[in-house]
């Protein structure tokens, strides 16, 4: 079932809301607020949420790997 855009701008309001409350930062490094955001949306989200972390897909496909994340399988 495709997700709906109301859906997604929600989810999109709350990451946002969670990266305004992080300390700035130079985004380089992942920090270990990102680690935990990568953690939280990207079963569900995958690379998609790298534009709300400022990322590349391939900087957070990577890092979700690193961190043994992986997508929730459908």
């Amino acid at each position: 079932m495709p997700t709906s855009r109301k859906q997604t701008t929600h989810y999109q309001d709350r990451l946002i809301k969670e990266l305004e409350a992080l300390p700035d930062k130079p985004r380089s490094k992942f920090t270990p607020e990102e680690d935990e955001l990568i953690r939280k949306y990207y079963p569900t989200k995958g690379s998609s949420i790298a534009k709300v972390l400022g990322k590349t897909k391939l900087q957070i496909s990577h890092r979700a790997s690193v961190l043994g994340v992986r997508r929730n399988s459908w």
